[in-house]
C-alpha cells in the first residue's frame, strides 16, 4: 500500500489528482492482479477533485483495459470518463469528502458490470451537480433500433432516406438548419436542399433532431444557447403539426 500522497504508482498503475497541489491526499492498495483500492482524504479541501488512473496496457502487468469498472465503497458503479479513445486512462470525479474507490477488471461475459434498469440509471457530476438519465422515447414508444444521421449531408436525402423507406425503417436526422454564415455567401447543405427536407418532414416517416444551427461550435454559453434555440425554432417551423 502506498500513501498518503497526491500521486502514486503501484505495479505500473499510476494514480494522481489532475492539476492539483492542495492538501488532499490519496493512498493506493493493490488487492489482486487486476484490482486496486484508492482511498481519498480531502483534508481541508472543499472543492471536488478529479482523479486520474492510468492502467498499464503493455507488458506482463498489462490490464484488460476494455473491461474495467470503478465501484464506490458500497459496491455501486461510479461514473467514469475516458481520455478520448485512451481506454487505459480513467477520470473519476471525487467529492470533497473521504472516499474509497475500487478499480477492477471484470469478465465481460460471465461477470460484467451489473447495470440497473433504464429508468433507474442516473449519473451526477459531483463538481457541477448536473445529472443525466436515459432518454425517453417520444410518446412513450419503444425502439429496438435507432438509426441516426448527422449534419444534413445531401446524401441523407439522395441515399439514406430512399433506403430507409424501402425497408420500412425510421431514421433520426440531426440537422443543421441554419442559412449561410454571416461571413460567407455559401448556403448551408440544409439551406441548399430545404425543399427536399421539408418534403421529408411533411411525409412524417422520419424524425428530426437538433444539431445546432451550423455545427461550427460556439465561443460562449450565450452563443451556444442561441445556436440550439434558433435551430429548434427552425425545426419546429417545418414540423408545425408536431408541436
Amino acid at each position: 500500500m502506498l500513501g498518503p500522497a497526491t500521486a502514486a504508482e503501484v505495479a505500473r498503475a499510476k494514480v494522481n489528482f489532475v492539476d492539483y497541489s492542495g492538501p488532499a491526499r490519496l493512498a493506493v492498495e493493490i488487492l489482486d492482479k487486476y484490482k486496486m483500492r484508492i482511498n481519498v482524504d480531502p483534508r481541508t479541501e472543499r472543492e471536488p477533485l478529479t482523479l486520474r488512473v492510468e492502467l498499464p496496457k503493455t507488458g506482463r502487468s498489462a490490464w484488460p483495459i476494455m473491461d474495467v469498472e470503478v465501484l464506490d465503497s458500497e459496491g455501486r458503479a461510479v461514473s467514469v470518463r475516458r481520455g478520448d479513445i485512451a481506454w487505459d486512462k480513467l477520470l473519476i470525479t471525487v467529492p470533497p469528502e473521504r472516499s474509497t474507490f475500487v478499480v477492477r477488471a471484470v469478465d465481460s461475459v460471465a461477470e460484467g458490470p451489473q447495470l440497473p434498469s433504464e429508468k433507474d440509471r442516473l449519473a451526477t457530476d459531483a463538481k457541477t451537480g448536473v445529472s443525466a438519465t436515459i432518454c425517453r422515447w417520444y410518446d412513450g414508444r419503444r425502439a429496438a433500433l435507432s438509426i441516426r444521421f448527422d449534419d444534413s449531408h445531401p446524401t441523407h436525402l439522395s441515399k439514406a432516406v430512399p433506403i430507409l423507406n424501402e425497408y420500412g425503417f425510421r431514421g433520426t436526422f440531426m440537422v443543421n438548419p441554419g442559412g449561410h454564415p454571416s461571413n460567407s455567401r455559401r448556403r448551408s447543405a440544409f439551406e441548399s436542399h430545404r425543399d427536399e427536407w421539408e418534403a421529408v418532414a411533411k411525409r412524417g416517416d422520419h424524425e428530426f433532431a437538433n444539431h445546432t444551427l451550423h455545427h461550427r461550435g460556439a465561443e460562449s454559453d450565450e452563443e451556444m444557447e442561441r445556436q440550439i434555440g434558433e435551430a429548434s425554432k427552425a425545426i419546429w417551423k417545418i414540423l408545425p403539426d408536431k408541436r
